[in-house]
């Protein structure tokens, strides 16, 4: 399945987090999902290095291959072009026009999404090579949708990293650090 996602993010502290907990529950219910995104690149890591992500999405025993790719900022809205396709089980590399994609590694995300008539709240508690982080991402189906969401006086004044990229910069610290080490 093809289609288009418009977001906006933005990272939260571990008290901001649980204030906004408060805030969107006293508006409507509350809806919990644990999801794991497995990453995948080549060697070169060539779809991180053109802002793409291959992964695969587990919710439940549910595996959706993802790749999202165009991605673009159009006034603080991030739009991107997504494919979708259902898997049946979890591989160690893809293969996708002759070029292999090997499993990089994964993060686990606690999320809870609060949905509005038009947007989906998502409060994200992530974890991955040994980080915890906090965001909050809001998507719509349209920008218009995006647009004329709920106020709750935040500012997305920032373009913050997308999961993959998070997840991608501690990967590279963490191959630097090994890098750096004696034997």
């Amino acid at each position: 399945m093809n289609s288009n996602e418009y977001e906006r993010k933005k990272m939260l502290t571990a008290d901001e987090h649980g204030s906004l907990m408060l805030q969107l529950s006293s508006l409507t219910t509350r809806f919990p999902i644990t999801q794991i995104n497995y990453y995948f690149d080549d060697i070169y890591f060539t779809l991180h290095n053109r802002s793409e992500t291959l992964r695969i999405r587990q919710i439940e025993k549910n595996l959706t291959l993802e790749h999202k790719y165009n991605k673009r900022y159009i006034d603080g809205i991030r739009v991107c072009d997504e494919l979708k396709k259902t898997v049946d089980w979890l591989p160690q590399q893809i293969v996708i026009k002759n070029t292999k994609y090997f499993y990089i590694g994964n993060m686990t995300t606690e999320r809870m999404n609060f949905i509005f008539d038009n947007a989906t709240f998502s409060l994200d508690k992530s974890m991955y090579l040994g980080v915890i982080d906090y965001e909050l991402e809001v998507e719509a189906d349209s920008r218009e949708q995006m647009i004329n969401q709920i106020d709750l006086g935040i500012s997305f004044e920032q373009i913050p990293y997308g999961k993959y990229t998070r997840f991608m910069n501690r990967f590279m610290e963490m191959r630097s650090e090994f890098d750096n080490v004696c034997f």
